[in-house]
């Protein structure tokens, strides 16, 4: 049967949401930023994370329907938490990926008692010079300038690695050929809530139990800062090496590493 798609209303904002699984546990996935409406594709997400269905029913947030000028990643934080507490949702195992990450790190830090445990992958607490910065200012610079088909590669181009941004070539460009204006705006939005980004003096509010995920050859968010932090929080971490930002699609047991963690 198709994952339905649904849509939870708060008194600031309305938000797309999908869920599955049938597992008595909470977990929530918040993506990372994307050219692409990502809802039309609950039945292959649903698919890829059927993993985790026996014991979690999952669910699966889009950021609010009506981004506005100058989103910023804590006000989608804040419109993300409460539509959970609308659901009803609580005790949550909390997964977050690239900006979804920085989103999770946001409600962990906020509300405390809302998340249980906590994965972070390919994310940053900071987006200063050194991090994420110069490759998101490409990505507004061609944003600005391209088609949405070029941009959809070039944006591939960054977070695949090369034999698997070649493997997948033809449906890239496929895919980037279908990205209407809409989705190009609302990415451009989005965008730029990643600059200027600072939790880091915060995290230490964060009380639950956190595995940080990432890859050595990730040329979108510094590994390498994000693995000290974890290390000076006395979090968890695993990098991996010979991926790059999108290692939470390529690495085999990716989602096996989550779900053993959650489950430990």
């Amino acid at each position: 049967m198709a994952v339905q798609i649904e849509t939870v209303k708060t008194a600031e904002s309305e938000m797309r949401y999908f869920r599955f699984g049938e597992g008595t546990k909470n977990m929530v996935i918040l993506p990372g930023l994307s050219l692409q409406d990502l809802m039309p594709m609950a039945d292959t997400i649903a698919d890829a994370y059927s993993l985790f269905t026996e014991d979690f029913t999952v669910w699966f947030f889009d950021r609010r329907t009506d981004i506005p000028e100058g989103y910023t990643i804590e006000a989608m934080a804040e419109d993300t938490a409460r539509a959970m507490k609308k659901l009803g949702l609580k005790d949550i195992y909390l997964f977050g990926v690239s900006q979804g990450g920085m989103i999770a790190q946001c409600i962990a830090a906020a509300y405390t008692g809302l998340v249980c445990r906590m994965v972070l992958a390919s994310t940053a607490s900071r987006t200063d010079e050194g991090s994420i910065s110069t490759v998101c200012g490409r990505w507004k610079e061609l944003a600005g300038e391209c088609s949405g088909a070029e941009l959809f590669c070039a944006f591939a181009k960054d977070i695949y690695t090369p034999s698997f941004y070649e493997a997948y070539k033809d449906a890239i460009m496929s895919a980037g050929e279908k990205i209407t204006e809409e989705e190009l705006d609302r990415f451009r939005k989005l965008l730029a809530a990643v600059g200027g980004f600072n939790i880091s003096g915060k995290l230490t509010l964060i009380n639950c139990p956190v595995l940080v995920l990432g890859a050595a050859q990730d040329t979108v968010t510094d590994a390498g800062r994000m693995a000290e932090t974890a290390q000076e929080l006395g979090w968890e971490s695993f990098i991996y090496e010979g991926y790059g930002h999108a290692v939470y699609d390529e690495a085999p047991d990716f989602k096996e590493r989550i779900l053993g963690f959650f489950q430990s």
